[in-house]
């Protein structure tokens, strides 16, 4: 939330610079109480749209302060202060509380859904949409979804480019940086004897950038941000989780004083979160007992661990601790748990997270199908699985829902929901599609069978109904189709 905190706080430079300067240098609890007394002063009250601003603010403060109950009070009480501008106002802006709060609450699924509502409105302003789009990035990279993920933080990048204040581009930068050194500092495929789940749920590795461009990209943001406290703690945060990732204990110790640094200034959860992190770095580093520093006050007993919103990571390296320790019964309880934990947030959180429609159809200009992006982030590998084995005669639903490992039901429901027909008609229309391209560049050079067959239809019957041909013309040629599709 920190970086999210950072943005916000820039909206109310211009009417109360002092918070501004307050929230920059980490002091969150003392800009609390005066964001408070500026919301509630009777001498000078601002105007609802600074109120609004100011609300928002304080919500945000609460929730990096992990007082989650007050925050959520605070959001509810705020809706008189967006109706006072306008209906599409309070619109955008309650979306974009509601996200704010199950993002903080590990509601990853329904922060998702919250941040795409704000993000289709057509009356969101740039911010609004920056923040959102914000969200739906920590969300996206949260689940394993870094394709979905870097479409996305793309777009925010580019509106942050057009905001005088550069807070927005520093803090969105730091943003995806972060994400792509905790796909580094997670075990994956050939770092370690077993994959960490969730580290990629999309097939790809979350980074752009080998290590050492990573490092480069992180001090020359820190050197831009090194009057902003808030963004440069974070940044250098992240400096140094790569520098343990790489077995540097000066580092892994600089690492125990940004968690103090946070302690200290009661923003516990971004500590528990940096803990973690810190703990994955030093397992892929082999630095055993660096990682036990670090996650011990978070596994004082399996029933903690297992309410914790990090559950997937710790019961991950418990298990990498105990088979170090050659408590092999234990790694393979805390194994089990980890998978557990993984496929319990997957059905309750993945199914739910897409691109939104409008950022799925500016990609597609770009080269993207936004088809497939409308579907939720899970269900795009079928989309996908169908595209790559049109020409397969034996491709079938069944075969794509087994693909997937759902059932064929609820393939056929989730395709119809998001994209209006299902999985058989897209499969039918894809290949008539590219038959009737192949027959309109290649012409009077094979029948329409031949073609049909080298794509997956052999079925004179079905080629007949969808090309709208009597049976005895298949044999005829491409220019005799397209005389025969005018005519219909």
């Amino acid at each position: 939330m920190l970086f999210l905190l950072a943005f916000i706080a820039s909206g109310v430079r211009s009417s109360h610079p002092g918070l501004v300067a307050h929230v920059e240098a980490g002091a969150l609890n003392h800009a609390a109480i005066q964001t408070r007394l500026a919301i509630d002063s009777k001498a000078a009250p601002p105007p609802p749209a600074v109120q609004a601003q100011l609300g928002r603010l304080l919500g945000y403060l609460m929730l990096t302060l992990g007082r989650d109950a007050e925050a959520e009070e605070l959001l509810l009480q705020q809706r008189k202060f967006y109706s006072a501008n306008s209906r599409d106002a309070m619109r955008c802006s309650t979306h974009l509380d509601h996200a704010a709060l199950m993002l903080a609450q590990h509601r990853l699924g329904r922060a998702a859904q919250c941040a795409s509502q704000a993000i289709d409105d057509p009356m969101v302003s740039t911010e609004q949409r920056i923040e959102a789009l914000a969200i739906l990035c920590d969300c996206l990279g949260s689940l394993g979804e870094h394709e979905a993920r870097q479409i996305a933080m793309t777009e925010a990048l580019a509106l942050a480019e057009t905001l005088p204040d550069p807070v927005a581009a520093w803090a969105l930068s730091a943003l995806d940086l972060r994400q792509m050194v905790r796909c580094l500092i997670k075990p994956q495929q050939g770092r370690g004897a077993v994959a960490m789940c969730l580290s990629s749920t999309d097939g790809s590795d979350g980074v752009s950038a080998s290590v050492d461009q990573l490092m480069v990209q992180i001090q020359a943001l820190s050197k831009a941000v090194a009057h902003h406290g808030l963004l440069f703690q974070g940044v250098s945060q992240m400096q140094s989780l790569l520098w343990t990732l790489q077995g540097d204990d000066e580092h892994s110790a600089r690492l125990l004083e940004h968690i103090r640094w946070l302690h200290e200034r009661d923003i516990v959860g971004t500590a528990e979160c940096l803990r973690v992190d810190a703990a994955l770095a030093s397992l892929s580093a082999q630095n055993h007992g660096s990682a036990m520093r670090f996650i011990q006050p978070l596994v004082v007993d399996e029933t903690r661990i297992g309410r914790h919103r990090q559950a997937v990571q710790l019961h991950y390296c418990m298990a990498a601790l105990h088979a170090h320790a050659g408590r092999h019964l234990q790694a393979f309880q805390a194994l089990n748990e980890h998978a557990v934990a993984a496929t319990r947030l997957l059905r309750a959180e993945l199914v739910r997270v897409k691109l939104p429609r409008g950022v799925a159809e500016r990609h597609e200009a770009r080269g993207t199908c936004a088809e497939a992006l409308r579907l939720p982030v899970r269900y795009r590998q079928a989309y996908q699985f169908i595209v790559e084995n049109l020409t397969s005669t034996t491709l079938n639903v069944a075969i794509v829902a087994e693909r997937l490992q759902v059932t064929p039901r609820m393939l056929q429901l989730t395709f119809r929901e998001h994209l209006g027909i299902t999985p058989a008609e897209l499969i039918r229309r894809l290949r008539l599609d590219h038959i009737k391209d192949e027959l309109a560049t290649q012409p009077n050079k094979a029948s329409i069978l031949q073609v049909a067959k080298r794509w997956g239809i052999s079925s004179r019957s079905t080629l007949s109904r969808s090309l709208r041909l009597p049976p005895t013309d298949l044999l005829g040629s491409a220019v005799e189709v397209e005389g025969q599709n005018q005519r219909c």
